[in-house]
């Protein structure tokens, strides 16, 4: 059984060769009921929390997925040390010791030799990790080019805390830091990149104890994140310059970015002033909406983000009326901009033409075309790309503590996303679609 395990870890490590193994050790009481008659266990039959039978308790060895039983007791009844004491007993033995020192050592060399294979395939030209993400070296050196080719400028978001601390807004502190912004501006999207759900988790286990090569300044995680509205506004300007080009085809939708539960709503105060309560066809939120429009090829061509009760209609319009990004040929939404205003006005003004489904009670004026017929069904695209900005990218969840942050933490998201190799597509091989003439 521990063979088998030791190969499914070998497996697990060759898809992600570049994270160290992690062993955490869990303690767990397994009760067994008693359903028949055994005679040679009676000595063992014991009940324990309303359950009559044999009480084992089993240390395991996880690693990822992976749960594998290493050693157990059986508890004895009463008068007996308890499941807790059972459970320091496995811990301080030495045989427990030398066996998990030996497991360990083979772990190292087994990812020694996962390391040594995965160089020799590098050097001789394999790609084994097409689709993985970019390490965080290149992502680095990315950055802080970014960083160079843009003028010196700093913004100060501090605020004072207090309405009577205005008059000595002066004594404010606003040190410079250890870290470079381009740091700063690395880890936030390479957290993104990233499998962890909580930025501390990350920050404390990859920074702080295993990157400290790489960030030999790394701060504490608390004055970090106080770092972090430093670099809003090169990240904003990165995701600007991340947008792709318009090939003619383009899809539009929204999604909600819920702050709290609804039950809290009126207790939230994170977000009072900005937040509103919405409605999509999955129900009431409480938060924001954001915006997207991508192409055929998956790539970002405008974001915008509204109140939970914002038209999707009129952040349309007011997209175009900026008239900041470049966008011809079709757009294809769904029955949300559905306005025959908005229609004749991009139309004229713009020279779009936006395309959505119809609903049951209208009646087609114009027939429409197989081709656009084609588009609308393929619209499931846009709804991928939401999938993976809120699955993978993270650009959702409800542990905000300053609306400043609220937006580092998305526009970080979505220019992890705009950083991926592959991304959801209508026709990977053949490249972008081409209108009819």
């Amino acid at each position: 059984m521990r063979q088998h395990a030791l190969q499914l870890l070998q497996h697990e490590w060759r898809l992600r060769p570049h994270q160290r193994p992690r062993l955490d050790l869990l303690v767990d009481l397994t009760s067994l009921e008693n359903s028949g008659k055994f005679a040679d266990l009676d000595d063992w039959m014991h009940t324990f929390n309303s359950v009559h039978g044999v009480h084992l308790v089993v240390l395991y060895l996880c690693c990822g997925q992976l749960r594998l039983p290493w050693a157990v007791q059986v508890w004895r009844g009463k008068g007996t040390p308890s499941p807790a004491q059972l459970a320091l007993k496995l811990l301080r033995t030495r045989e427990f010791g030398l066996s998990l020192l030996a497991y360990y050592r083979h772990v190292l060399r087994l990812k020694t030799n996962i390391w040594r294979e995965l160089r020799l395939t590098e050097m001789i030209g394999l790609d084994t990790h097409s689709g993985a993400t970019m390490n965080i070296l290149e992502l680095f050196c990315d950055v802080d080019d970014f960083c160079q080719a843009l003028p010196p400028f700093q913004v100060s978001l501090t605020k004072p805390a207090l309405p009577e601390q205005a008059l000595h807004s002066h004594l404010i502190r606003n040190r410079p830091t250890g870290l470079h912004l381009s740091e700063i501006m690395t880890i936030l999207i390479a957290f993104h990149q990233s499998s962890y759900r909580q930025f501390k988790a990350y920050y404390t286990t990859e920074i702080l104890t295993h990157g400290r090569a790489d960030f030999p300044k790394a701060l504490t995680s608390s004055r970090f994140v106080e770092l972090m509205p430093r670099a809003l506004l090169h990240l904003v300007i990165s995701l600007y310059r991340s947008f792709g080009a318009c090939t003619g085809i383009s899809f539009v939708d929204s999604t909600k970015l819920e702050v709290c539960r609804l039950k809290r709503m009126n207790t939230h105060r994170v977000f009072k002033e900005n937040a509103a309560l919405g409605k999509t066809s999955m129900g009431w939120f409480y938060g924001f909406k954001l915006h997207l429009m991508c192409g055929d090829t998956g790539e970002l061509l405008w974001v915008g983000l509204t109140p939970g009760n914002g038209d999707d209609r009129a952040a349309l319009r007011d997209f175009f009326q900026h008239g900041l990004f470049s966008l011809f040929g079709k757009v294809f939404a769904d029955r949300r901009y559905i306005s025959q205003a908005l229609v004749t006005e991009l139309l004229k003004e713009h020279q779009v033409a936006l395309h959505t489904r119809l609903r049951k009670n209208m009646k087609c004026a114009v027939p429409v075309l197989s081709e656009d017929a084609l588009f609308l069904r393929k619209r499931a695209i846009i709804e991928s790309v939401i999938d993976q900005l809120k699955n993978i990218s993270q650009v959702e969840h409800s542990r905000h503590r300053s609306p400043v942050n609220f937006m580092v933490n998305l526009v970080c998201g979505l220019i992890a996303y705009s950083r991926q190799p592959k991304k959801p597509s209508l026709i990977p091989e053949a490249g972008p679609l081409k209108l009819a003439a």
